[in-house]
Order: C-alpha cells, then sequence, then structure tokens
C-alpha cells in the first residue's frame, strides 16, 4: 500500500504546471492521470490480494520433511502455515535449494504431500497438494512450542 500512495505522489509532482497551446494545464492532467492510476493499481490489489487464498499464522511446531525420491528426511520446525502450504525451518546450519522437489511434511499426526515452491534464507515454501482443514491448523497451533527459552545440547557446555 506504502508503494502505490508513493507511485502517487512521485506522479503529482512530476509535471511542472504550464499550459499548453489549448491553455490546460498539464499538472491538472497529470493530476487526475496519477489518481487514476493509483485507483487502478488499488484496484488489482484488491482483486489480486498478492494471490495468496488464506491468511498466514505464525507457529512452531516440530515438523519432519521427508523428500521420498531421495530417500531422506530433514527434522525442522514449521514456522507459518495457512490452508494451502507452509514454511518448513530445517534444523540444520545451511539450506539447500530444492524448488520444485516433492516433499511429504509430517507433525503432530498430520501428513501432507507437497512441492517446495521457494526456498528462503528462513527455509522451505511448501505448497500442499491437499489443503489443511481449520483442525488440522488447531492442532499445529496446539502442538507448537515456545523457542525462545529452548535449550540445546551445544548451548549446555
Amino acid at each position: 500500500m506504502k508503494v502505490l500512495v508513493a507511485i502517487s505522489s512521485i506522479l503529482k509532482r512530476k509535471a511542472a504546471p504550464k499550459a499548453d497551446a489549448a491553455g490546460d494545464n498539464p499538472a491538472q492532467s497529470t493530476s487526475r492521470s496519477a489518481d487514476k492510476l493509483h485507483q487502478e493499481l488499488l484496484k488489482d490489489a484488491q482483486r489480486n490480494a498478492h494471490k495468496r487464498r488464506d491468511e498466514r499464522q505464525e507457529l512452531s511446531a516440530i515438523a519432519e520433511l521427508s523428500i521420498p525420491d531421495k530417500g531422506f528426511s530433514i527434522d525442522g520446525v514449521i514456522s507459518e502455515a495457512s490452508r494451502g502450504g507452509l514454511t518448513f525451518r530445517p534444523a540444520t546450519s545451511y539450506i539447500i535449494a530444492r524448488d520444485g522437489e516433492r516433499v511429504q511434511v509430517i507433525a503432530d499426526l498430520i501428513k501432507r504431500t507437497g512441492i517446495i515452491r521457494s526456498t528462503r534464507v528462513n527455509g522451505y515454501g511448501v505448497q500442499l497438494l491437499e489443503p489443511l482443514s481449520n483442525a488440522d491448523l488447531a492442532k499445529l497451533r496446539d502442538a507448537s512450542v515456545d523457542l525462545s527459552m529452548a535449550t540445546f545440547e551445544n548451548d549446555a557446555a
């Protein structure tokens, strides 16, 4: 939304007020076209809503990401989830790009197949092939742990 406001204000300031041969002030015309562009951008933002159907919920559910084609799995945490996807943060110090891989996510009696759509610093973005129900999301929230107070084996030394 801030970007839309910034674009609108830039377009309004862009033209210096000079009269053309017909006597029209270009600043007024630019202002009208900036307002029109601003309205079109707002409509587009509302229509697309960033193409996300469901709201993400932050959580910290311990999970496993299985990659059947490679024959191994990775332990980690589901850091956010929605009905259509989730972010899986591996419990490793590095992340390997795996975009397009077919995976299974297993957490608290919930098992879903999905496809890794993005590899980011904070983990893998997984699109689920079968959406999570509201009950499944509630189970994940209930299974969430508070990682802020967690101690790990290396911290004890």
